[in-house]
């Protein structure tokens, strides 16, 4: 008999698959490498059987030589190569002048040269605290001035054969590195970089780019040639988001992703002639989370591209911009290799009730075989009923959400329901499994975790206020009501992060909700004393010629203050005492009970914004979540 899930399953879930992002498929597709529970392990797809493992991490075969991989044995090793018979040379002791235990590398700009000559990563010094002279301030109050340059990234090239450095630059202050890609000719790396204005950042640490309709970080493409180290610009300093880039075989193509837009937004498929810096739009109908391999006849780029609550497999025909789903598997998949002629794809998949497994796929025939089975870990669990559904907002777009209900079982007006709202709020929504929900319905409740467009996962939308994000969850309600999938009058609102901030909006709006749990929000407090308001809640909702004396943003008038005298739904808030703003949890707390609301407000001690660091803090989270649900729905 197939057991269920319970909360120890939550809190340790005792399963694990691929490590996200670590698969790389061979030059001669005859060995795949990929990370499990901290070691690479190299399975013989000539022998379809497990060769070796060892410890390390960001297995990169290399593209000439079909018998050595890179690698990582941690973050602080440096460089590793590593040949199918187990022989292997440690790139060197130090990368340029940083000693090997004084940078952090993270793994994603590892990048081989197309000749399988040079590597080239991005490397990052220990910040230090740098006292540079007077102190100052008030009495007791001891003021540490940090050096601009006390944590700075550095692109180095390594020479494979001897682990010598033959390139060094530092990136300017308060400049990241994110990727790189080297040019065929091997003269010259692609750089994508991103970097703050201090003076900008100011003030404005605590303010997304969709409350303020500003980017505040800046994307900057360009190029460095190795040879002298001289740069040429590309795309910015000031563009929007950008994606991962990858040069054609050819040289002559660069691919990138791209958002045309100023504030935080995905980026779409784009690219770049050799010699020109206008910027292409290849596909626009998805966004782009990578650009990942090239045929190597130069014209078809493959790239993850995301729809809704699936990252699906994409080829683009770049001259003929035809664009069509390779794999069309429900949510998240990773482009890990193509082969080297170009017939067969390696894919990492996890889906709703799938941990994360290798696959290869024929592009020929679009048959896919299985290279690892970590999913067969849920053999002996009863797995919930899940399904993604699509309806109409109240315009008319369509949107997605998960639904998830006891094993074997339909959603159903009978159970009461749990509405879960996603942080973020861009990019946060995912058809993937989820332990918490998977818990709930084996304690009688169904699950209804609806996306809006502030995800920006269906099109661009400017601003996405949390009136637009409100009426999206309602409509999706309304949709499950209308086809006898939830009891409109039985449902209850659990929110996370951005989540927490929608949730208290929503139950300002509406008495529909009979509980809610909100974690990790903010709820505008602040932006009282950042606006003037030290004690004007009222006063800015019912004295329209003082808000617009004082040009209130729209973004403040959606924050959940300013409609605490309107919630009628009984309130549970978590908030992490390392976690900002925990004051403004506790002020909400306190206007909710002074209007003579229902309202408990519990601080963890220790905790982030996550509030997963400490099992027994998580568990009594759970704990406290499930008896509020139950005290106040219908079961």
């Amino acid at each position: 008999m197939c057991k269920s899930f319970t909360i120890d399953d939550v809190l340790s879930f005792p399963f694990s698959g691929v490590t996200r992002g670590r698969c790389h498929l061979s030059l001669d597709a005859m060995q795949v490498a990929y990370k499990y529970e901290g070691n690479i392990a190299i399975f013989n797809l000539e022998k379809w059987c497990l060769g070796t493992s060892f410890a390390g991490d960001c297995p990169k075969w290399s593209p000439t030589d079909p018998n050595a991989i890179a690698y990582l044995k941690s973050s602080r090793s440096g460089v590793f190569i590593r040949h199918l018979d187990g022989t292997e040379r440690h790139l060197g002791e130090s990368i340029g002048s940083v000693k090997t235990g004084e940078w952090t590398y993270g793994g994603h700009t590892l990048e081989w040269s197309f000749d399988g000559r040079f590597l080239a990563m991005v490397v990052e010094r220990d910040s230090e605290e740098i006292d540079s002279g007077s102190h100052g301030g008030t009495e007791g109050v001891e003021v540490v001035n940090l050096s601009p340059a006390a944590s700075t990234d550095a692109l180095v090239v390594l020479e494979v054969a001897t682990g010598a450095v033959t390139f060094e630059v530092a990136a300017a202050p308060y400049e990241t590195y994110e990727c790189v890609a080297w040019h065929p000719s091997g003269n010259w790396l692609t750089v994508l970089s991103q970097g703050a204005d201090p003076e900008i950042q100011v003030g404005l640490e605590s303010t997304s780019s969709f409350e303020t309709g500003h980017c505040i970080s800046d994307w900057h493409l360009f190029d460095i040639d190795i040879r002298n180290g001289n740069k040429r610009s590309r795309v910015g300093p000031g563009a929007g988001e950008m994606g991962l880039l990858r040069w054609s075989p050819d040289g002559n193509k660069l691919a990138f992703g791209y958002s045309p837009y100023s504030v935080e937004v995905r980026p779409v498929c784009a690219m770049m002639e050799h010699d020109s810096d206008q910027v292409q739009i290849l596909s626009e109908e998805y966004w782009c989370d990578q650009v990942a391999y090239w045929s190597h006849d130069s014209q078809r780029l493959f790239f993850n591209g995301l729809k809704g609550l699936s990252h699906r497999v994409v080829c683009v025909d770049t001259v003929t911009k035809r664009t069509e789903e390779v794999v069309d598997w429900t949510g998240w998949t990773y482009l890990g290799g193509l082969s080297q002629d170009g017939k067969t794809l390696l894919i990492h998949w996890e889906g709703l009730n799938n941990l994360r497994d290798v696959y290869l796929v024929s592009l020929d025939s679009g048959q896919s075989k299985a290279v690892t089975h970590y999913t067969d870990q849920f053999n002996e669990y009863e797995l919930p009923t899940t399904e993604v559904v699509e309806w109409k907002s109240y315009d008319g777009l369509v949107l997605q959400g998960v639904v998830v209900s006891p094993s074997g079982k339909s959603m159903s007006r009978e159970r009461p329901t749990i509405v879960f709202l996603h942080g973020g709020p861009v990019g946060a929504a995912q058809a993937i499994s989820d332990q918490e929900w998977n818990w709930f319905t084996t304690q009688g409740f169904q699950v209804f975790a609806p996306d809006f467009r502030g995800s920006q996962q269906y099109r661009y939308v400017n601003p996405p206020t949390e009136e637009m994000n409100y009426r999206d969850v309602m409509s999706g309600i309304e949709w499950l009501a209308r086809n006898g999938k939830c009891d409109p009058l039985n449902i209850a609102l659990s929110g996370f992060s951005y989540g927490a901030i929608l949730g208290a909006y929503i139950i300002g709006q509406t008495n529909r909700f009979r509980a809610a749990v909100l974690s990790g929000g903010s709820y505008g407090y602040l932006g009282l004393f950042e606006l003037g308001f030290h004690v004007g809640r009222t006063a800015v909702r019912e004295n329209d010629k003082w808000k617009a004396a004082l040009e209130v943003p729209d973004w403040f008038l959606t924050s959940a203050i300013l409609y605490v005298e309107q919630v009628e739904t009984p309130v549970l808030l978590f908030h992490g005492e390392h976690d900002w703003p925990a004051i403004e949890a506790e002020m909400y707390a306190n206007y909710l009970s002074d209007c003579g609301k229902t309202v408990e407000y519990v601080l963890y001690k220790g905790e982030g914004h996550d509030l997963t660091q400490n099992k027994r803090g998580y568990r009594d989270r759970l704990e406290r979540k499930l008896r509020w649900f139950r005290k106040y729905l219908d079961e």
